[in-house]
Protein backbone atom coordinates (compact mmCIF):
# COMPACT_ATOMS: atom_id res chain seq x y z
CA UNK A 1 0.00 0.00 0.00
CA UNK A 2 1.41 3.63 -0.99
CA UNK A 3 2.00 6.13 1.75
CA UNK A 4 -1.24 8.14 2.09
CA UNK A 5 -3.36 5.60 0.71
CA UNK A 6 -6.04 4.66 1.84
CA UNK A 7 -8.36 2.12 -0.43
CA UNK A 8 -11.46 1.33 1.81
CA UNK A 9 -11.81 4.83 2.69
CA UNK A 10 -11.04 6.00 -0.60
CA UNK A 11 -13.73 4.02 -1.61
CA UNK A 12 -16.30 5.65 -0.25
CA UNK A 13 -15.64 9.24 -1.27
CA UNK A 14 -16.23 7.56 -5.37
CA UNK A 15 -19.71 7.06 -4.79
CA UNK A 16 -20.37 10.64 -4.09
CA UNK A 17 -22.84 12.15 -6.21
CA UNK A 18 -21.82 16.11 -6.19
CA UNK A 19 -17.93 15.66 -6.15
CA UNK A 20 -15.64 14.72 -8.94
CA UNK A 21 -13.81 12.98 -6.46
CA UNK A 22 -11.70 11.15 -9.30
CA UNK A 23 -10.92 14.79 -10.19
CA UNK A 24 -9.69 15.89 -6.74
CA UNK A 25 -7.91 12.98 -6.00
CA UNK A 26 -6.08 13.61 -9.09
CA UNK A 27 -5.17 17.15 -8.18
CA UNK A 28 -4.01 15.68 -4.45
CA UNK A 29 -1.73 13.16 -5.84
CA UNK A 30 -3.85 10.01 -5.25
CA UNK A 31 -3.07 10.24 -1.82
CA UNK A 32 -6.72 9.92 -0.39
CA UNK A 33 -5.80 10.67 3.13
CA UNK A 34 -4.68 14.20 2.01
CA UNK A 35 -7.93 14.82 -0.19
CA UNK A 36 -10.34 13.69 2.63
CA UNK A 37 -8.55 16.05 5.31
CA UNK A 38 -8.92 18.86 2.87
CA UNK A 39 -12.84 17.78 1.98
CA UNK A 40 -12.96 18.40 5.75
CA UNK A 41 -11.25 21.71 5.71
CA UNK A 42 -13.34 22.86 2.93
CA UNK A 43 -16.58 21.68 4.79
CA UNK A 44 -15.70 23.81 8.04
CA UNK A 45 -14.31 26.41 6.60
CA UNK A 46 -16.79 27.39 3.43
CA UNK A 47 -20.40 26.62 5.63
CA UNK A 48 -20.16 30.20 6.24
CA UNK A 49 -19.08 31.54 2.84
CA UNK A 50 -22.74 33.49 2.54
CA UNK A 51 -22.12 35.19 5.77
CA UNK A 52 -18.40 35.97 4.67
CA UNK A 53 -19.04 37.19 1.70
CA UNK A 54 -22.20 39.35 2.37
CA UNK A 55 -20.18 41.21 5.30
CA UNK A 56 -17.53 42.23 3.19
CA UNK A 57 -19.92 43.64 0.76
CA UNK A 58 -21.43 45.63 3.52
CA UNK A 59 -18.55 46.87 4.61
CA UNK A 60 -17.59 48.00 1.09
CA UNK A 61 -14.80 45.78 1.01
CA UNK A 62 -14.95 44.90 -2.55
CA UNK A 63 -11.45 43.26 -2.68
CA UNK A 64 -12.46 40.99 0.77
CA UNK A 65 -15.87 40.04 -1.13
CA UNK A 66 -14.25 39.15 -4.73
CA UNK A 67 -11.05 37.21 -3.21
CA UNK A 68 -13.85 34.73 -0.71
CA UNK A 69 -15.74 34.54 -4.54
CA UNK A 70 -11.97 33.16 -5.85
CA UNK A 71 -11.05 31.59 -3.74
CA UNK A 72 -13.78 29.37 -3.49
CA UNK A 73 -14.23 29.27 -7.06
CA UNK A 74 -9.95 27.92 -6.60
CA UNK A 75 -10.88 25.49 -3.81
CA UNK A 76 -13.84 23.70 -5.26
CA UNK A 77 -12.44 23.42 -8.61
CA UNK A 78 -9.25 21.68 -6.45
CA UNK A 79 -11.77 19.43 -5.53
CA UNK A 80 -13.41 18.42 -7.83
CA UNK A 81 -16.97 20.58 -6.86
CA UNK A 82 -18.06 21.25 -10.71
CA UNK A 83 -21.32 23.11 -9.73
CA UNK A 84 -19.70 25.21 -6.42
CA UNK A 85 -16.66 26.12 -9.00
CA UNK A 86 -19.12 27.32 -11.43
CA UNK A 87 -21.28 29.22 -9.78
CA UNK A 88 -18.59 30.92 -7.78
CA UNK A 89 -16.72 31.75 -11.30
CA UNK A 90 -19.77 33.72 -11.86
CA UNK A 91 -20.07 35.79 -8.81
CA UNK A 92 -16.78 36.77 -9.12
CA UNK A 93 -16.99 37.41 -12.24
CA UNK A 94 -20.30 39.39 -11.17
CA UNK A 95 -17.89 41.25 -8.67
CA UNK A 96 -15.43 42.34 -11.20
CA UNK A 97 -17.96 43.04 -13.24
CA UNK A 98 -19.97 45.63 -10.87
CA UNK A 99 -23.26 43.49 -11.03
CA UNK A 100 -26.53 44.93 -9.09
CA UNK A 101 -26.59 44.09 -5.89
CA UNK A 102 -29.97 42.27 -6.48
CA UNK A 103 -27.79 39.68 -9.11
CA UNK A 104 -24.89 39.42 -6.68
CA UNK A 105 -27.03 38.28 -4.21
CA UNK A 106 -29.15 35.56 -6.47
CA UNK A 107 -25.70 34.83 -7.38
CA UNK A 108 -24.96 34.27 -3.31
CA UNK A 109 -27.91 32.29 -2.87
CA UNK A 110 -27.02 30.08 -5.88
CA UNK A 111 -23.12 29.70 -4.68
CA UNK A 112 -24.86 29.38 -1.00
CA UNK A 113 -27.21 26.67 -2.26
CA UNK A 114 -24.35 24.54 -4.14
CA UNK A 115 -22.28 24.21 -1.21
CA UNK A 116 -24.72 23.32 1.05
CA UNK A 117 -25.28 20.44 -0.95
CA UNK A 118 -21.67 19.14 -0.77
CA UNK A 119 -21.20 19.84 2.75
CA UNK A 120 -24.72 17.81 3.37
CA UNK A 121 -22.96 14.90 0.69
CA UNK A 122 -19.31 15.49 2.93
CA UNK A 123 -21.17 14.75 6.29
CA UNK A 124 -21.52 11.44 4.99
CA UNK A 125 -18.33 10.36 4.81
CA UNK A 126 -15.84 10.09 7.78
CA UNK A 127 -13.40 12.97 8.50
CA UNK A 128 -10.11 12.28 8.90
CA UNK A 129 -8.22 14.63 11.54
CA UNK A 130 -5.06 15.98 11.61
CA UNK A 131 -2.67 13.30 12.92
Amino acid sequence: MAAGDDSPRTDALLGLKRIDTRCGLANCGGNGVLYRRVLGLFREREADFAQRFLAACSAGDAQGALRAAHDLKAAAGTLGMHAVQEAATALELACLEGAEDTDVEAMVHTVSHQIAEVIDELRTIEPVRAA
